[in-house]
């Protein structure tokens, strides 16, 4: 900027300095302002010149030179002089950059840069070749006798942002336009003013100069809240230039005899109009009131509710000084979120009347049921302290409330307890929204205190079920604080032996390995089970290792993994006999509680007041398998709300199909018996807050798979063999499963199919193993309608970029297994405790066996000298014991031909497949093959889903 010069001889050529300029006293009220200011001018100067200010104006072109000159007579020193001695103005065309943009007329009012860039766009449109200033600029005359030749540092006279807006729009289309805006800014029409006093005379002036430009431009008028700091301000300069105290009557007169305009927006000036200004002045001030205020300006412009002085003044006024801000924020937060209209707020709607409350009033008495339930409600329901301070810490303010509770990050609320989340949303209706609204405008018209408050029918009924709730989790606490002391210490089991440190090991011991292994495990997956409600869930996933995670919004995100293949107990290779059916899925159920509340804990936005969270948050993906069952439309529920009438989601839904390979669903079947036996195709849905991708990862070629991450078909996949699943005991598996159990229906009890299966399986056992399983049970598979391998799910986690994973349906760990070789941190959400237990004792046992792995992530170097490729230990023999030479084989001796016969059992719904547990010496032949019944064909035929 320009440093401010006095007039005199014409000064030499220098650079002008806008990073040493020297701020005007009202800096600290438009810092920000001014800064933008210089930011204009330094952007002007580096493409014109650091000379520009010292360059003289343009003159009038001669004639047919359209692109030259300016449009009026420069400035000469000469007739400047004579016509300030003259007539005392002076009229021609100036550089702009010979005034002072720094030095205000009216210092320590506020000025808003959003007027300046408004009128910047309305004056000179961007892409429009711009236009010459067609309205004076007035600047103060040089109290000087003698005129400058290069004028500089003109205190300006009409309103700054005239000017500030010139210097806006060229910054902004500069390099673009520059001879033009060069031409411009050096023919400014100007006038100079002699203006005889100084101080209260410049002021005046300035006044009235503002109140005739705002006239034609509305941006530049006052708002209430200046017009009241303005006022207070030039009474301080009266009362300094009289040398006296003015009352608001002498005040007035004096500047009706200095000659003060109005402009036609403004009330008319008069003592009470003053009385009502100072007050304002005096008592709203701070940016905890300021704020709201400009930002009501921003959305409703001039015509913002509070942009009227009987408001104001009613907001100064009428509040108690200690709830005066939470009454004004209050004002804010209504509008804001909608719950009042902007038009519906005037000195009537504040105030009251005879028969009502105002807002300002009933704003009151809510400040005081927040506090009254803070410091003694919530410690008489004996509230967890940490719930309390936190509650507290959320509902500071209307803004901390908005932000703490309307925005997308929610996930603290995951660490409240469920009595306390309740007593949020009691708070929440009653003091930030309209809930209770009808009742507490009479107790406050009625001057009721907090106390009376809580007597309220509806508000005391709401209450006392967070006090009983409270209640019962303190009696839950007590419970499980006396079992914890009165349960005896169990003997160490294998997982408690793989979760010691290293160090309780001997060195490269097989217990030394498990234990690094294992601790690779923890460090990469956390383990919980599944919850009972939706709060509960929201808990687990807020306070789980995922909370630390960085969102990287269009790099990464975060998976959230639903596979209906493993929610339960399925058929499938080696699954219960006689089983033909999947557990029902239902999303407005126990699925919904747990996908909504590990939505909430992950940032998700609340869609209604039953806890509803339709759409996930930014960074966030739920990505669904539907096992190729017809479940898709109940899991599109998930993603709208119970009382939507419409099939349209509230989130972004991408459709993807998965092709198997043919020849690995075939081995997993015994029988083909149609076209329709089986099916190599299932699809996936991914629900995101907008489009996958690119606008929440970037487009990248699949790794395991062809294609791309835009495409919307997955191939070939290899499905998971039969062989690979997890097999256990009848009883083992009820354990895992727990409630996700089926029990055959007699029907299928009494099935001749599912007593042939059994029968069949018995028989082709050895005697010993007849026996074994006589004291085990049947090994069956676990999950048994897995399909999808670990290179599926580790292509899941390179081609959709993801940083962290939610698995609500870990299976057998094969996603898991994905993450660790990917170091991914996951949450595995498991069906019970022994779930759990097991999935974390199998992620073990993979870890260790990786270690001798070269090449894979989990290699450790070392390792392979202590063990074998599957895991265990190798023995130690000595430097001097001889290695055993391995002896040869003998020739088997031949076998007689047995020709194989085909069992006659219609399985065409099942995927086991026969067991080779026959041993070598057992030549014991089947007993022979009954012919079936029509009947009982029909019977093992029948079947409505597609087993795998």
């Amino acid at each position: 900027m320009p440093a401010r010069r006095q007039p005199g001889p014409t000064p030499p050529a220098k650079k002008l300095k806008t990073t040493n300029a020297a701020l005007p006293a009202d800096e600290e009220v438009n810092l920000a302002y001014y800064h933008a200011v210089q930011e204009d001018c330094h952007k002007i100067l580096t493409h014109l010149g650091e000379d520009f200010p010292c360059q003289p104006a343009v003159a009038i072109a001669k004639a047919n030179e359209e692109s030259e000159g300016g449009i009026q007579e420069p400035y000469s020193s000469d007739a400047a002089s004579r016509a300030l001695g003259n007539q005392g103005a002076y009229v021609a065309a100036v550089n702009m950059f010979w005034m002072d943009f720094l030095k205000s007329p009216t210092p320590g009012v506020p000025l808003r840069r959003k007027s300046v860039e408004d009128l910047a766009d309305y004056i000179w449109p961007q892409g429009a070749l711009p236009s010459f200033l067609l309205k004076l600029l007035e600047v103060q005359a040089p109290a000087s006798t003698t005129v400058a030749e290069v004028p500089q540092g003109l205190q300006m006279l009409s309103p700054e942002g005239y000017a500030h807006a010139a210097l806006c729009a060229c910054a902004r289309d500069l390099p673009q336009h520059k001879e033009q805006w060069a031409r411009i800014l050096r023919s400014v029409p100007c006038a100079f003013v002699v203006v005889p006093s100084g101080g209260r005379d410049v002021w005046i002036h300035a006044w009235n100069k503002r109140n005739a430009i705002t006239q034609d431009y509305e941006s530049l008028s006052r708002t209430a809240l200046q017009q009241a700091i303005e006022i207070a301000t030039l009474k301080s300069r009266f009362e300094a230039d009289e040398g006296r105290p003015l009352n608001n009557g002498d005040f007035f007169q004096l500047l009706t005899a200095q000659g003060l305009k109005k402009a036609s927006s403004q009330d008319d000036l008069s003592p009470n109009l003053i009385a009502n200004a100072i007050q304002v002045y005096e008592k709203i001030r701070g940016p905890e009131m300021l704020e709201p205020l400009a930002d009501l300006e921003t959305r409703y412009g001039s015509k913002s509710c509070l942009n009227e002085m009987c408001n104001l003044h009613a907001l100064a006024q009428k509040p108690k000084p200690e709830a005066r801000v939470f009454v004004l924020q209050g004002i804010h937060d209504l509008v804001v979120r909608g719950l009042v209209n902007n038009e519906d707020i005037t000195k009537t709607s504040l105030r009251g009347d005879k028969s009502n409350a105002g807002w300002i009033a009933l704003l009151e008495l809510k400040r005081n049921c927040l506090q009254h339930w803070l410091t003694i409600e919530l410690p008489k329901a004996k509230v967890a302290d940490k719930d309390r301070m936190l509650l507290k810490e959320k509902l500071a303010s209307h803004k901390a409330y908005r932000e703490n509770l309307c925005g997308e990050d929610v996930s603290w609320q995951g660490g409240l307890a469920r009595s306390s989340l309740e007593a949020l949303q009691l708070l929440e209706k009653l003091v930030f929204n309209k809930h209770y609204d009808n009742g507490l405008k009479g107790m406050a018209r009625a001057h009721k205190n907090a106390e009376e408050v809580t007597e309220h029918d509806s508000i005391r009924e709401d209450w006392s079920k967070v006090v009983s709730m409270r209640e019962n989790e303190l009696m839950e606490e007590a419970v499980k604080d006396k079992m914890d002391q009165e349960a005896p210490e169990e003997e160490p089991t294998v997982l408690a032996s793989m979760r010691k440190p290293p160090t309780a090991f001997s060195e490269h011991s097989l217990g030394y390995w498990t234990s690094l292994a294992n601790t690779s495990v923890r460090r990469h997956v956390s383990f919980v089970v599944v919850p009972g409600t939706q709060g509960q869930m929201q808990r687990l996933v807020a306070q789980s290792s995922l909370k630390d995670l960085e969102r990287e919004e269009g790099k990464k995100l975060v998976m959230v993994w639903l596979d209906t293949d493993l929610m339960g107990e399925a058929p499938g290779p080696k699954a219960q006999p006689g089983l033909r059916r999947s557990l029902p899925l239902e999303a407005n159920g126990e699925l919904r509680s747990i996908v909504h509340g590990t939505m909430q804990a992950r940032g998700a936005q609340l869609k209604t007041a039953e806890g509803e969270t339709t759409c996930p948050a930014p960074g966030e993906l739920i990505c669904v398998h539907d096992g190729g069952r017809k479940i898709m439309p109940e899991v599109r529920k998930l993603f709208r709300a119970m009382t939507s009438k419409g099939d349209i989601l509230d989130c972004n839904e991408k459709q993807a199909s998965i092709v198997f390979n043919e020849e690995t669903i075939r081995v997993r079947k015994q029988r083909i018996k149609s076209s329709e036996a089986y099916t190599c195709q299932t699809s996936m849905s991914m629900f995101t807050r907008s489009i996958l991708v690119p606008t929440m990862i970037p487009e990248k070629r699949r790794a395991h798979y062809q294609g791309y991450n835009t495409g919307d078909v997955i191939g070939w996949v290899d499905a998971v063999p039969a062989n690979a699943l997890w097999e256990a005991p009848r009883p083992v598996k009820e354990k895992v499963l727990g409630k996700k159990t089926l029990t055959l229906t007699a029907a299928e009890e009494g099935s001749s199919f599912a007593k042939k299966r059994i029968l069949l399986h018995f028989q082709r056992l050895s005697k010993d193993q007849k026996q074994l399983r006589a004291a085990e049970g049947r090994l069956e598979t676990v999950f048994s309608g897995t399909r999808l391998p670990q290179q599926f799910h580790s292509e899941l986690l390179a081609s959709l970029c993801c940083q962290g994973v939610v698995d609500l349906t870990p299976g057998q760990g094969f996603l898991e297994q994905a993450c660790l070789d990917a170091r991914v941190p996951v949450l595995a959400v498991c069906l019970s405790e022994a779930h759990a237990e097991a999935l974390e004792e199998r992620l073990t046992k993979y870890c260790l066996s990786k270690f001798v792995e070269q090449g894979h992530t989990l290699y450790r170097e070392g390792a392979n000298k202590f063990l074998k490729p599957d895991g265990s230990i190798k023995e130690d023999k000595g430097d001097d014991e001889p290695e055993e030479v391995p002896k040869p084989k003998p020739k088997a001796k031949p076998k007689a031909s047995k020709k194989k016969k085909r069992v006659d059992d219609d399985n065409s719904g099942d995927d086991e497949e026969p067991e080779d547990d026959t041993e070598a010496g057992d030549t014991k032949k089947p007993p022979p093959k009954k012919k079936k019944s029509k009947k009982e064909d029909a019977e093992a035929s029948s079947g409505s889903e597609e087993l795998w």
